[in-house]
């Protein structure tokens, strides 16, 4: 695994959350998703990712406990819309017009995000 800075400008170029835990994902261990683009406004295509990549049949195991590099499925409401990194006891997430930001788990909450899923990639350990 090596060091990154996640506030350069490869990071900070990103389009979307996905894109940028995509490129979190390639920088940090070399690692591609499947897919390249997954229309973050409908919560089933990332759901869909992360949950259901059955081509990485064993990449993707769901954790109760929030653990450095797992990705981080968010929601306001009931469908996982928004997806980040999980680092230093927080989660590193891209919005549009804003950009990237780092919250720990009570700023989550209470920017509203409800719901939180963890999920580890296992190909990276």
């Amino acid at each position: 695994m090596k060091n990154i800075n996640l506030f350069d400008s490869y990071f900070l170029s990103s389009s979307d959350c996905f894109d940028f835990v995509k490129k979190f994902y390639k920088k940090k261990f070399n690692f591609d998703f499947k897919i390249d683009y997954v229309n973050v406004e409908k919560y089933k295509s990332i759901v869909h990712v992360i949950q259901n990549e059955k081509e990485n049949v064993e990449c993707w195991q769901k954790i109760d406990v929030p653990e450095d590099n797992c990705i981080v499925l968010l929601s306001k409401n009931n469908k996982m819309h928004h997806v980040g990194i999980w680092l230093d006891n927080g989660c590193y997430h891209f919005l549009n017009k804003i950009g990237l930001l780092y919250n720990d788990i009570n700023r989550l909450k209470m920017n509203g995000y409800k719901k939180m899923e963890f999920y580890r990639c296992q190909k990276i350990y």
